[in-house]
Formats: C-alpha cells, sequence, structure tokens
C-alpha cells in the first residue's frame, strides 16, 4: 500500500496535531450561529404550520452543514494560523447575512431585496469558502483526484438545485412556490449529506479526537444557550413583560429541561464519545508522525 497523504507545517498551514483543542477563533465562529439559531426558533414559532416546521428543518440543516463544514477544516488545520482567519471571517460575515435573511429565505417580503436570493447567496458563498479551503488543504497534501472531487462535484450539484428554487415562481404557479423551494433546497442538503455514504473516502483525516469532540459540546451549549434565550424573550420585555404565575412556572420548567438536555449530552455522552472516536483511531491501526498530519490508513 502506498503511504497517505502527508501535510506539511508552513507559514500558511499549521497541521493539527493529536490532543489539539479549540482554538478562540473557533470560539468566536460559534456566536453566529447563537443568532442564527435563534431566527430558526422564530421562523418556527411565527405559525406552526407543516410548511413553516418543514422550513424550520432545512434551515437547521443547512446551518448544521455550515457548521461542520468549518470544523472539519479546523481538525484538519489550525484554523488561527495562516489563510484560515482570514477565511473563517469570510465565513462568519456569510453565515451571518444568511441567519438575517432566515425569515425571508422561502417567501419574498415586499420593498425588500428579495429574500430567498439573499439566503441563497450567502449559503453559496459559504460552500464556495469552504470547499475552496478545502482544496488548498487537500492539494498540499497531495491528495487524490477522487478526493478532489468529492470536495468540489456535491457543491456544484447542490448549487444547480438551490439556483432552481430561487428561481421556481419564473416555473410554478404562486401557490406551490413554497412547497417547491423546500424541496429543491431538500434535495441540495441531500446531495452534500449524502456524498460521504457513496464516495470512497482513502486516507482521510481525523488528527485530533479531542478537537473533534469538543467541537461538537460547544455546539450543544450553543443550542442551550439559544433555547434560555428563546425562554427569556417569550414573556415579553420591560412594558410588554407578561408576569404572570404561568409564565413563571414555564420558566422553571423551561430550565428544567434544559438541565435535562445538559445533563444527557454532558453527564452521558459526551465523554463516551472521544472514547469511542480514540477507539476507531486505535483499531485503524493510526499512526502519529510528529512531523505531518496523522491520517487513517484503513
Amino acid at each position: 500500500m502506498s503511504s497517505p497523504p502527508r501535510l506539511r507545517r508552513s507559514r500558511w498551514l499549521i497541521p493539527v496535531a493529536p490532543g489539539s483543542r479549540v482554538t478562540r477563533l473557533e470560539l468566536f465562529y460559534d456566536l453566529i450561529f447563537v443568532f442564527a439559531f435563534l431566527n430558526v426558533t422564530g421562523l418556527v414559532a411565527r405559525d406552526l404550520a407543516v410548511s413553516e416546521v418543514a422550513a424550520g428543518v432545512v434551515v437547521v440543516a443547512l446551518l448544521w452543514w455550515c457548521w461542520t463544514g468549518f470544523v472539519t477544516l479546523g481538525n484538519v488545520v489550525r484554523a488561527d494560523h495562516g489563510v484560515l482567519p482570514v477565511l473563517g471571517f469570510g465565513i462568519m460575515a456569510a453565515v451571518f447575512v444568511l441567519a438575517i435573511a432566515i425569515p425571508q429565505a422561502f417567501v419574498d417580503q415586499p420593498d425588500d431585496l428579495p429574500g430567498p436570493l439573499v439566503f441563497a447567496t450567502s449559503y453559496l458563498i459559504v460552500r464556495a469558502l469552504t470547499t475552496a479551503g478545502f482544496l488548498f488543504v487537500l492539494t498540499r497534501a497531495g491528495h487524490t483526484a477522487v478526493q478532489l472531487a468529492a470536495v468540489t462535484v456535491p457543491p456544484l450539484l447542490a448549487a444547480v438545485l438551490i439556483g432552481l428554487s430561487v428561481a421556481a415562481p419564473r416555473w410554478v404557479s404562486a401557490d406551490v412556490v413554497l412547497p417547491a423551494r423546500l424541496v429543491l433546497w431538500t434535495a441540495a442538503l441531500l446531495v452534500e449529506y449524502a456524498v460521504g455514504l457513496v464516495l470512497p473516502y482513502a486516507h482521510w483525516s481525523l488528527p485530533s479526537a479531542g478537537h473533534w469532540a469538543e467541537r461538537h459540546g460547544l455546539i450543544v451549549l450553543v443550542a442551550l444557550g439559544e433555547v434560555v434565550i428563546s425562554l427569556g424573550i417569550g414573556p415579553g420585555r420591560f412594558d410588554l413583560l407578561a408576569l404572570t404565575t404561568r409564565v413563571i412556572a414555564a420558566s422553571v420548567l423551561g430550565v428544567a429541561l434544559v438541565a435535562a438536555m445538559w445533563w444527557l449530552h454532558f453527564d452521558s455522552l459526551a465523554a463516551g464519545v472521544e472514547q469511542i472516536l480514540h477507539g476507531v483511531r486505535d483499531r485503524c491501526g493510526c499512526r502519529w508522525p510528529a512531523t505531518s498530519t496523522p491520517t487513517f490508513t484503513c
């Protein structure tokens, strides 16, 4: 078997080593998702119709993909060195605009910029920047054409579907624009998510199991924090505050539910997840060279 590709340290990139932890830039990146998740809650809460709930599910899946892309990149090379901070700030700006556009992601609002177009463009910019980062890293590591295609082809196919969703009013009647957009966005996300199941991956890196587990623990904290904010906003603020026995009881029950979710993840699952990742690494027979990125050789 030929030796797996290696990524060397340079002024532009520092490979992540075993035992690496989350950088401050990645913590900063996650702040954007507090606002984004809050807007998803608002999108679903304004009308509990099936279409709104479906739209919320699609947006959460889309945000998760935006977040996972940068997390994966940050598990290969350090996010706070070289070109990664510049790339990260660009992705943050695009995700923030995407989050602002969530209330109009699938339906236009008069007198504004076309919401679906702004939303779709922001997502495509996020994917373009993330893909550019992966191509830069993988090319320097000497990965194969198949792996480079696995990074580039799915976003291109998804972009075509997203473009069709934006142009939906031109080829479907007005009463089915929203369902058509939801179907096309779902198809675009399935293309992106499914690539890991159908394309052959070889020698893909998970340099730091600890970093990977810690990043996912942090996004759980972000989600729980968003729930707390939503609980606080629910009764209103200042002169609009509805301070009743029911509100207080609901708030206490809400905090109890958040605490139970925290307990379930951090007391029962989080430590086990990291150990399982280490166990998979050991069974794969991975090697950890001191001068290069560790790589699975299964």
